[in-house]
């Protein structure tokens, strides 16, 4: 399941002060190094860039949580005239949210 949030630090913040790194859930899949650490992630969602993090709840369930990046993926192989090439449509990158 996807919940998305504002702030994905803060939200791994709040789950970690509730004792999420502490719960058996969170440690039986994690080495201890990494057991502090939320594990984020940039994952593409076109033209969406979300950063995430997972958490498997007691009862097996998985969450995606994650805050939408404030940076857009735009493709310009659909503008008028211009076509993807043999590498591929040409991307850019725009701060529009």
């Amino acid at each position: 399941m996807f919940l998305e949030v504002d702030n994905a630090e803060a939200a791994f913040g709040e789950l970690k002060s509730n004792g999420l790194t502490t719960h058996p859930s969170w440690t039986a899949r994690k080495p201890p190094e990494e057991r502090e650490v939320a594990g984020f992630r940039i994952d593409r969602h076109d033209p969406l860039l979300f950063k995430v993090f997972f958490v498997v709840a007691p009862d097996g369930l998985c969450y995606c949580l994650g805050e939408r990046h404030k940076v857009r993926i735009i493709a310009d192989a659909c503008r008028e005239g211009a076509g993807p090439t043999k590498a591929g449509p040409q991307i850019s990158l725009s701060t529009q949210v």
